[in-house]
């Protein structure tokens, strides 16, 4: 169907650089993303449209939209939806940090999620500090460990799993902030300047910290470089039970 029509786009992209590469999921210059297709540049100009297909964007992207599955780089920088996305995609993210906690506490440990700096400190809470994900504390063993969670649950490919996990190099972005892993190592760090203070929040004298980057799921990306630069152990949720349970007696 061809129409002669004013038209607005209803939807703000930032374009990404691989927006048009018909290889990747989730592009902003898709034909789903994007099913109204202009044909011309006059004041009104000339559309191609396929109602099926108009169908099947909103369908798609209205399910996408509420689950989560969009990062908000898909969206003007704080923009409504771009706002929208860190809203629910922060809820997806304590949704899995409490399923964390709960598995730590099934195999003995104590464990709270969605720690701030008020709250660990007893002081003001902090926007630079951030949150701990995941802190959890075995008082037989008197160990420490610093757990910062990625659900890679919606990353359908291996690049976008890549994607996800580039802001996880440890290093201050060229805009002079820090990337997520150097946020995790910064509160690391703090928390390991102050273990006076976290061994009264949580009760014990701690003698053993330990810095976590866990994973939904397994990935094949090596991550042996980045362990030994920043002496950051990087786990699976699978693997909590086999690398944190105490064997019993006899074991």
């Amino acid at each position: 169907m061809i129409a002669q029509a004013p038209y607005r786009r209803y939807v703000r992209l930032k374009i990404s650089d691989h927006a048009w590469h018909p290889w990747r999921f989730q592009r902003q210059l898709s034909l789903v993303t994007k099913p109204i297709i202009q044909l011309n540049y006059e004041e009104d100009p000339l559309l191609m449209i396929a109602p099926a297909m108009c169908v099947q964007h909103l369908e798609r992207f209205y399910a996408n939209m509420f689950e989560g599955a969009y990062s908000h780089d898909m969206f003007r920088t704080n923009g409504k939806l771009y706002k929208l996305m860190d809203a629910i995609n922060g809820e997806v993210g304590e949704e899995f940090n409490s399923i964390v906690v709960k598995k730590f506490v099934e195999i003995g440990w104590e464990a709270k999620p969605n720690q701030s700096d008020g709250q660990i400190f007893n002081r003001q809470k902090s926007q630079q500090f951030g949150d701990v994900d995941v802190l959890a504390w075995d008082k037989a063993r008197k160990r420490l460990l610093i757990i910062e969670c990625k659900d890679l649950s919606f990353d359908k490919t291996i690049g976008e799993v890549a994607n996800r996990l580039s802001k996880y190099q440890g290093v201050i972005k060229s805009n002079g902030k820090p990337d997520d892993l150097k946020k995790h190592l910064n509160r690391c760090e703090e928390i390991e300047a102050n273990l006076d203070m976290v061994g009264e929040y949580i009760g014990m004298n701690v003698e053993t910290v330990e810095r976590i980057l866990l994973l939904s799921q397994p990935t094949p990306l090596i991550f042996a470089e980045l362990a030994d630069k920043h002496s950051v152990k990087v786990i699976t949720f699978a693997e909590i039970e086999t690398r944190f349970q105490e064997p019993s007696e006899g074991e």
